[in-house]
C-alpha cells in the first residue's frame, strides 16, 4: 500500500504547475528575488513564507500572495482528503472488482460490463490506486518496469 500511495503522491507532484498569477506585470528584477526566495530550500517553511511576504509587501501584491496560497492550500487539503477518502474505499473496491473477475457464471462481456459499470462510480484517485495494485503492477516499484517485477 505504500508504494502504491508514493506512486500517486509522485503522479500529483510532477504535474507542472504555471507561475503563480501573483508575477504577472511586476519587473523581472521582482520575479527573480520571488524566485530567489521560493526555490530556498535551506529554511524553513515558516522562515520561507515570512520571506515571501516581506517580498510581496515590498512590491505591492501582499494581498494576491495571501490569496494565492489561500487557494493553494484550501486545493491541498481537497487534494488529501480524496486521496485519504480513496485509501479507505480502496479494500472493498479492489475485493469488489476481483468478486467480478472471479466470478464464472459471467461471460466476459458481463464482467467487462460490470467492471466498467463499477469502475464509472469510483473517483480518479480510487481509479488510479487501483489501476497500480492491478494486474501486472503487484510488487512492481513506482518507474520500474514489469520485466523488473519478474
Amino acid at each position: 500500500l505504500s508504494l502504491l500511495l508514493l506512486s500517486l503522491a509522485v503522479l500529483v507532484v510532477s504535474q507542472k504547475s504555471s507561475p503563480p498569477p501573483f508575477l504577472n506585470g511586476l519587473s523581472n528584477d521582482a520575479k527573480r528575488e520571488f524566485g530567489q526566495i521560493a526555490s530556498n530550500k535551506k529554511i524553513s517553511r515558516l522562515d520561507l513564507r515570512n520571506k515571501v511576504y516581506e517580498w510581496a509587501d515590498k512590491n505591492g501584491v501582499r494581498s494576491q500572495v495571501e490569496d494565492y496560497l489561500t487557494k493553494k492550500n484550501k486545493a491541498k487539503a481537497d487534494q488529501r482528503a480524496r486521496l485519504e477518502a480513496a485509501i479507505d474505499n480502496l479494500p472493498g473496491a479492489y475485493k469488489a472488482l476481483n468478486a467480478i473477475g472471479d466470478d464464472d457464471s459471467l461471460t466476459q462481456e458481463e464482467a467487462d460490463a460490470k467492471i466498467r459499470q463499477t469502475m464509472a462510480g469510483y473517483t480518479w484517485e480510487l481509479k488510479e490506486l487501483l489501476r497500480l495494485a492491478g494486474p501486472g503492477n503487484q510488487g512492481k516499484k513506482p518507474g520500474s518496469s514489469p520485466a523488473d517485477a519478474a
